[in-house]
């Protein structure tokens, strides 16, 4: 019985729990693994009718990279887009490009979705895009 159990809440840890959020989306790009995890969802302070998506966006490329353009990254949920994506930071940090740091990037950010009030449940069908209209994402050494 003990082993039943054990195994089943082995099996129910590698499924994920049902909280209503999306553990993290991948997607390849320019020789590039994009990886983000998303943690939150609250109202942006300067206008309480905009939401803002709060992870983790994690670039490692087939060799060392130089920079990336995070605003290349984009966050679709179902038929949204967000508008923007900013680092989680106190000061005001660039986009682009965001320097790597041992060739690899790593940073917490926020993407934007004006007018729309969103809750963890949104994030279950959550989707990393990289936007087309920009040219050159990632920068290699």
């Amino acid at each position: 019985m003990n082993k039943i159990i054990g195994a089943t809440f082995f099996a129910s840890l590698l499924a994920g729990c049902s909280s209503g959020t999306a553990p993290h989306q991948t997607i390849h790009v320019e020789g590039a693994v994009v990886e983000a995890s998303f943690n939150t969802t609250r109202a942006a302070k300067d206008d309480p009718h905009d939401s803002l998506v709060f992870g983790t966006l994690r670039i490692v490329g087939e060799g060392r990279i130089k920079s990336a353009n995070l605003d290349c990254v984009a966050l679709r949920l179902g038929n949204r887009l967000s508008e923007e994506i900013a680092v989680d930071s106190i000061a005001s940090i660039l986009t682009d490009p965001f320097p790597a740091r041992d060739g690899r990037i790593f940073v917490e950010v926020y993407w934007v979705f004006p007018g729309v009030k969103l809750d963890a449940q949104d994030l279950t069908n959550a989707r990393i895009e990289m936007l087309t209209k920009i040219d050159r994402c990632i920068t290699y050494e």
